[in-house]
Order: structure tokens, then sequence, then C-alpha cells
């Protein structure tokens, strides 16, 4: 089966859970991917903005990367298109998304469908899960709890503070891991031999265009998930105004 994975560009390194998919391809979201059932040595998907086909390693089936901006009508698009142009080339296996049980529940109950918060926060992986399911494919939430990303993003930052505390051995643990990070970032390849995600992947003048759509979507998806981190940003902004 093909994987489609659907997301941010990260997502080329997650690991979606090992479950098999029914099709011939699985497609990914911000990510979505896509995976091949069958061996493959290269990638065959064609390549496109924001569109990265490579052959996962360890398993030898092809991914479809879909590198995405959240609520962004062009990721809308280019989700729903590839997943719908894949079902219909009896191609797509699955969609993983980049996202956890946690969080993809509050999505479903807040946006349900055909509600108008689910047209007003129109986004890419609702619209790959809706051609997915309705070609009776799995979709499939391959990205860590967010429980976990929090308790990881306390244990770094204290290593961090630690590291500010300690110079030079800590500053220099610091920078030398901010070089691996940019090397692990600039060298990733695709597995079918093409360059991986770049600049020309989001200089696209349609996506270019939907962030005036998307950062609209985004704060009123943030108010009203978290309304508590949209008071603390509003107070501190109050509260700096004030102080000038």
């Amino acid at each position: 089966s093909l994987q489609l994975h659907l997301g941010s560009p990260r997502a080329v390194a997650a690991k979606p859970p090992r479950r098999e998919a029914r099709g011939s391809r699985v497609a990914g979201l911000p990510w979505v991917a896509i995976a091949a059932g069958t061996v493959a040595r290269r990638a065959t998907t064609r390549r496109e903005q924001q569109v990265l086909p490579f052959v996962e390693p360890q398993s030898g089936r092809e991914v479809v990367l879909i590198a995405s901006v959240h609520f962004n009508p062009q990721s809308v698009e280019k989700a729903t298109s590839v997943t719908g142009r894949l079902v219909e080339e009896e191609q797509l296996g699955a969609v993983v998304l980049e996202t956890c049980p946690t969080r993809w529940k509050k999505v479903e109950s807040m946006q349900q469908p055909g509600s108008p918060l689910r047209a007003i926060l129109d986004n890419e992986m609702q619209a790959a899960e809706d051609v997915a399911k309705g070609a009776g494919k799995e979709v499939v939430l391959g990205d860590q709890r967010i429980e976990d990303l929090f308790q990881q993003i306390g244990i770094a930052w204290k290593e961090a503070l630690d590291d500010l505390m300690d110079p030079p051995n800590g500053w220099w643990r610091t920078g030398v891991e901010i070089l691996q990070g940019l090397q692990l970032l600039f060298e990733r390849k695709s597995s079918g031999g093409g360059a991986g995600l770049g600049l020309w992947d989001f200089a696209d003048p349609k996506l270019i265009a939907g962030f005036a759509v998307a950062v609209p979507r985004y704060l009123l998806s943030t108010a009203l998930k978290a309304p508590t981190l949209i008071l603390v940003v509003v107070g501190l902004y109050i509260f700096s105004s004030l102080v000038a």
C-alpha cells in the first residue's frame, strides 16, 4: 500500500505506526504522507511543489509527503487533489496525519462535518481525511502525543537554561547542537535520489496569498482551543504597551 502523510517538512523524519494499509500506496499531511505496499527502489509519484515522494528505507515502501501550511487554502487544495488523484489511480493505501489522538479528538468535536466551524476552519488534514474515508481507506494519526511533546519541551528548556548558566562548556554544547540541527535540515535527501523540500516548494504565489486566510483561521482556532493562551498573549501586549 502507499502511505500519504500530510504536514510540516519535519514530518519526513516522523515514524508512522507500522500498520499495513490496503491499496498500492499510502499518502501523508502539515504533513500528509503516502507509502507503497510493494517494495520500490525509486519513488514513482510525480514531484511537484509541496509534494515530496520518497522510499522509506526500513519498509522499502513509497511515501508521498505533502508539506502544508495549516489552514492555507492552497494546502487544502493540494491535499485534496493529490489524495483524490491517488484514489482515482487506485494507488492510495492510507493517509497518515501529523497529529495525535488528543489533538484530533478536539478537532473532530469542534469542527464536525457540515458545521459552520468546519467551513470556516477548513484545513488540509480534514480535507484529506474526507477523501480517504470516502474511498474506504485507512486514516492513521502518526504524530507523537501532545502530552509527551510538552514533557520533552520542559526537559529541553531546563537543559537550555542549565547550558546558558554554564559558560563556556554549556554554550559550546548549545552551539554544537544548533549546528547539528542545521546540518540535518540541509542534508536531508529523498530516497528517490532527488533533493528534499526547499524554498522552491514554498515560492508558490497561491500558497503565499493563502496566508491572508490561514493566519486569521489559525488565530481563531487557537482562541477556541486554548483561550487562556490568547488571554496571556493579549495581557502581555497590553502590559508592554502601558510600560512603553
